[in-house]
């Protein structure tokens, strides 16, 4: 199999049992239903609701294409501060959309940013910054690279295009970010409809990451699990979430 190749790039690889960073995202926005009272309720607030969830989807896990080599031998890849580098790519595309007029968003879509960057903000966003000295950086651009443009060829049916450099600059990184979480701060001090907008995509995003989860990976059963199971059947979905597995981990 070609080392560029998407089946390559993993969401989760612990103790010889992975998850495709492709598929991951694939059964996250296949449980998005459109007819939804989250979605009804979000699109009174913004009509292009529907969109930046899915594009929070299809970005939020970006980083860990980075982080798929550690140096240190374990058993499990860690992917700790993913959410930093996927915030800091999603970013450079939503340069590239409003530089290239590719579609008319109109805004700045800080929104989609904070969803993508506090998606694990119960871990605590800001000592989760990843140890990049650990990672083989030159074989995780590659994988980077690719895990890109497979999101934009398969999710969002749009034309390849260099987003990010053709080296990982740490502190670049950690400068875009930090610049963009003072403004969400200072938004969401600002402005309620953002805050109410930026709530609905984060909560939609952290439902379906964990569903999701629960297809491909280790089960385990939780009470944090049991309650997105719960918001999901009544605010989600037209149906009941039966995951294939008892339980799930993430």
């Amino acid at each position: 199999m070609n080392a560029g190749s998407p089946e390559l790039i993993f969401s989760y690889n612990c103790e010889g049992q992975k998850e495709l960073l492709k598929d991951h995202i694939a059964t996250a926005l296949s449980l998005i239903n459109e007819t939804s009272k989250l979605i009804e309720y979000g699109s009174k607030l913004d009509k292009n609701i529907l969109w930046k969830i899915k594009l929070a989807i299809i970005f939020h896990d970006i980083g860990k294409a980075l982080l798929q080599k550690p140096k240190f031998k374990v058993n499990c890849v860690s992917f700790r501060g993913h959410e930093h580098i996927s915030t800091y790519i999603f970013w450079r595309f939503r340069k590239h959309l409003l530089k290239s007029k590719v579609v008319d968003i109109g805004e700045h879509l800080l929104d989609v940013a904070y969803a993508i960057l506090y998606h694990h903000h119960a871990m605590n966003i800001t000592k989760r910054f990843p140890n990049l000295e650990r990672y083989d950086l030159k074989e995780g651009l590659k994988k980077l690279k690719v895990a890109i443009n497979m999101v934009m060829r398969d999710f969002l049916s749009m034309e390849i295009v260099e987003i990010i450099p053709e080296e990982i600059d740490e502190n670049e990184i950690e400068q875009i970010v930090s610049a963009i979480r003072t403004e969400i701060c200072k938004r969401h001090l600002e402005d309620s409809k953002f805050r109410k907008i930026s709530q609905v995509i984060l909560v939609a995003l952290i439902t379906v990451d964990y569903l999701s989860s629960q297809k491909h990976r280790k089960p385990t059963k939780t009470l944090f699990s049991n309650v997105l199971e719960e918001f999901y059947n009544l605010y989600m979905s037209q149906r009941n979430w039966e995951p294939e597995n008892e339980t799930a981990c993430r």
